[in-house]
């Protein structure tokens, strides 16, 4: 309460020292120790403590310890209770003051103001990073605490730890961090990285990039992964992809050796960057329905393989996307283009299903070898929807498939309503249009469909044909196959 706040008040600025020597013997040496122990109270909510220990060998020269850890405190009469904030190094949590003495582990500490070299020294080990703060402990270790954001950094070098030569190799995230900042844990040194369960949402722009660690737990209320959040970190063999995901940036695991049986992408996601996941071997990819985009290289020099089941919802994919040895490719009703050389197979043969009547854009090949990049539709067979085979047969470059069937499983592309019945309707996926004539009587149908004309049937006009009429004109028609299969008005 108010009692407390005013007894903490009157600690700020107070420093409280122990200073301590001893030495050691050997057969053929002499070491000398001075230890210093010391107590900052810079706020009135905060402290650190520090201590130094300097060695003196006679016959191996010198050697320096240092060590900080920092905490929250609450003075309640002589007794100050403490909370750590980093690693406790002391082994208590209460400290008793009488006048100008602290007691703390049977220590005697006298009291001093803190200097202008002291407040320098405590600014190189703790400070803040926008909404966030971080703490050091002068080892290694980096604590970054608080409610938000941390600050974005325009490279390693720049964030205020780096700046203090504060070298770190294992960090701290605790709950309440909200964004991991662009480049701030951008370094070879940095091996070890503790995520919150909870609460963070975002890891930015290449934080973790070139970093050495082996693993990394995500939490599942993220939503973004950064440009090259974790490009080059050639360590890293384990990560999770949490369910709320919903953009995976370019390059973000680029250069990983990423080593897992499956990675499942939940119904959140809507984009993976181009090369996100380039060189990880990840046998089994599963995507549930909700991403839309997969760019360019996403899982180009991987290992997929057993099967590809692409959801309806999945509107692009890019170029050379996955390379593997999978043998079945599923492609859901939403597709609309196709890159080129999406899938690089090192497969023998394989069967790709594509559940869409009018056949998508794609480049000049869909699949191709990995040995060699050719062409490789001679050794796979193309399943599409029940009357669809012939709109694929003639358009480029599903007509170099080795053989297509028609699968009365793929339920195809639904049209819109309001169109079905528009004979001049120019489809989006196919440039479809329509065209009715009559010969001798018997009206026909032609449909223009990229890639060919169709003359899809005939049926008789209701009043008897005259067949003395006269002049009597020829119709010429070219580039048009007549189907075996009945088609709807809609295709």
């Amino acid at each position: 309460g108010e009692t407390s706040a005013k007894e903490n008040k009157e600690l700020v600025g107070s420093k409280w020292i122990l200073k301590n020597w001893d030495y050691s013997l050997g057969d053929d040496y002499i070491g000398f120790h001075d230890e210093t122990f010391n107590f900052y109270f810079f706020s009135q909510t905060e402290g650190a403590f520090y201590y130094g220990r300097k060695n003196s060998y006679s016959d191996q020269g010198s050697s320096r310890q240092t060590v900080a850890c920092h905490f929250t405190y609450e003075v309640e009469g002589d007794n100050i209770f403490l909370n750590y904030i980093t690693d406790q190094y002391l082994n208590t949590t209460k400290l008793k003051l009488r006048g100008d003495i602290l007691y703390a582990d049977k220590l005697e500490f006298t009291k001093e103001n803190i200097s202008y070299n002291d407040y320098q020294w405590l600014n190189s080990v703790h400070g803040t990073t926008e909404s966030c703060f971080w703490y050091s402990d002068m080892n290694g270790k980096l604590w970054i605490t608080g409610e938000g954001a941390m600050a974005n950094y325009s490279s390693y070098s720049e964030t205020p730890w780096a700046k203090n030569n504060r070298v770190v190799h294992q960090v701290v995230v605790d709950e309440g961090v909200k964004t991991i900042g662009s480049y701030a844990f951008a370094n070879p040194v940095i091996i070890e990285v503790e995520m919150p369960d909870d609460g963070l949402q975002k890891i930015g722009n290449s934080a973790f990039k070139g970093s050495l660690i082996k693993s990394i737990w995500i939490s599942q209320t993220t939503t973004s992964i950064g440009d090259e959040a974790f490009a080059n970190c050639k360590s890293l063999k384990s990560i999770n992809i949490p369910t709320n995901i919903e953009s995976i940036g370019t390059c973000a695991f680029d250069g990983c050796v990423i080593r897992q049986l499956s990675m499942e992408f939940g119904s959140n996601l809507k984009t993976i960057g181009m090369f996100a996941f380039q060189g990880a071997n990840v046998p089994s990819l599963i995507f549930e329905e909700g991403v839309q985009s997969i760019s360019t290289g996403a899982f180009i020099g991987g290992s997929c393989s057993g099967e590809l089941i692409l959801p309806n919802s999945l509107t692009s994919l890019g170029e050379t996307v996955f390379e593997g040895t999978y043998r079945k490719i599923v492609i859901g009703s939403g597709i609309k283009e196709i890159g080129e050389k999406a899938f690089i197979s090192r497969a023998t043969s394989g069967d790709m299903y594509i559940n869409l009547s009018t056949p998508p854009s794609a480049g000049n090949s869909v699949i191709v070898e990995e040995t060699n990049w050719n062409s490789a539709e001679s050794r796979w067979t193309l399943h599409v929807p029940e009357g669809c085979k012939y709109a694929y047969a003639n358009k480029y470059p599903w007509s170099k498939f080795k053989s297509i069937s028609e699968d009365g499983s793929l339920e195809g592309g639904k049209e819109d309503d309001d169109n079905e019945n528009d004979d001049n309707y120019n489809h989006e996926e196919g440039n479809i249009s329509s065209q009715t004539f009559t010969v001798k009587g018997v009206s026909f149908k032609m449909i223009d469909i990229e890639g060919g004309t169709f003359l899809m049937g005939a049926t008789e006009e209701q009043e008897e044909p005259r067949y003395d009429e006269s002049p009597v004109h020829s119709v010429t028609l070219s580039n048009f196959a007549i189907g075996e299969t009945a088609v709807t008005q809609a295709l």
